[in-house]
């Protein structure tokens, strides 16, 4: 198995290659943590990307997706200029290989989780230092990377929670977040990472919701906020949400019913 990820073509394009290689040359000149944080969001969305053309599921081996990202760095930061196919043989051939296991869970991927590509490496021309500079923050941005995926992974489960609980879509949510339905559909399949300043926005919309299903029977939830109401300016609840306003519903509807008891 040491020599599979050499048995198909890459099917990746070349412009791909050539802005992760662009990346990469820059940070080895220049390190810095905003430039290694993009070249690892690069190596991440290509991984994932690979996975999802073939049917993939890639919450379903995350922590495969992980590592893989992880063997980019000695592969191509010591590897030479033909490392970069290399790899992505080695992520086509891998993620190959977990399409045929289907796994739902991390059986049927142990055997995967430690293969890499076995390369010569022959980095010229690079001082050690920066190497070493480089080594230490491509740690330091997966992490930072791990840590968004992390909070996208749990605000997925949110945006599932709003759309199923108050019998939404994703345009609807579009709109309470400013964005598109198209968008709020990548996030929520996974196709997208949730970006940090509407990550928080997200999860703040977790709290009001819990606050709604002690109120109101979570049957009775998406019919209530349907109605026109004093309470609303004469407006439906969901219009306040959909603006972005589910906290001030949530704690109107908890002064109201509280004023009544």
């Amino acid at each position: 198995m040491a020599q599979m990820w050499h048995a198909d073509r890459v099917k990746t394009s070349e412009p791909e290659k050539e802005k992760i290689r662009d990346k990469i040359l820059g940070v080895l000149r220049a390190p810095s943590l905003p430039g290694m944080l993009d070249t690892v969001h690069l190596i991440d969305h290509f991984v994932a990307t690979s996975a999802s053309a073939v049917g993939v599921k890639i919450e379903e081996c995350s922590i495969l997706k992980s590592i893989m990202v992880q063997n980019a760095f000695p592969v191509l930061f010591f590897g030479d200029t033909h490392a970069i196919d290399d790899y992505f043989r080695y992520v086509h051939s891998t993620i190959k290989q977990c399409q045929s296991a289907q796994p739902s869970s991390l059986a049927g991927v142990g055997s995967l989780v430690h293969e890499r590509p076995t390369l010569e490496y022959h980095r010229l021309e690079i001082d050690p230092l920066k190497l070493h500079e480089c080594a230490q923050l491509y740690w330091l941005a997966l992490f930072s990377v791990d840590t968004e995926e992390n909070l996208s992974k749990e605000g997925r489960a949110v945006l599932r929670k709003l759309m199923a609980t108050l019998k939404i879509s994703f345009d609807d949510l579009g709109k309470m977040f400013k964005v598109s339905g198209e968008t709020v559909r990548r996030w929520e399949n996974g196709t997208n990472s949730i970006p940090t300043d509407k990550s928080v926005t997200v999860h703040s919309t977790r709290a009001p919701l819990d606050k709604l299903l002690q109120i109101f029977q979570p049957e009775r939830l998406p019919v209530v906020i349907r109605r026109t109401a004093d309470l609303f300016d004469g407006e439906r609840a969901l219009d306040w949400i959909l603006r972005g306003r589910i906290a001030d519903v949530a704690s109107r509807y908890e002064v109201a019913l509280t004023y009544q008891a």
